[in-house]
């Protein structure tokens, strides 16, 4: 049996939350034989069945999408994003690039602090 990218990265998913192939397919309600057809590459989930594996995983619908090899569609995407992405539609171009500024301070600022989270959390550790 061969196991596709996405049933990698499925794998890894599932061995980081304790669970069984089987296991996810009943969290999901999907049959058995669903879930080893996206892990070998046989077919791949629904968009109702992405949906899910992003709620039952904990992880960005971006994420289920990215190890699928695809792009969200609008739809897709949450609700708050989507509301941006109207936004957007409707600034200037001048405007997105302030905005593209903005973004990645924020994003930045973000990362900073999550690594400052992750310094503190390892230190604690190294402490106890």
């Amino acid at each position: 049996m061969s196991v596709s990218s996405f049933g990698r990265w499925l794998e890894v998913q599932i061995e980081r939350r304790d669970l069984n192939w089987s296991g996810l397919a009943a969290l999901l309600r999907v049959n058995h034989a669903s879930v080893f057809a996206w892990k070998t590459g046989k077919t791949e989930p629904s968009r109702n069945n992405i949906r899910r594996l992003a709620t039952t995983l904990h992880v960005p619908i971006e994420q289920v999408y990215a190890a699928l090899g695809r792009i969200p569609s609008d739809q897709d995407m949450p609700e708050d994003i989507q509301q941006i992405a109207e936004i957007l539609r409707e600034i200037t171009v001048a405007d997105r690039e302030i905005v593209a500024n903005l973004v990645r301070s924020l994003v930045g600022r973000g990362r900073r602090a999550e690594s400052r989270a992750g310094d503190i959390e390892a230190e604690s550790t190294t402490e106890g």
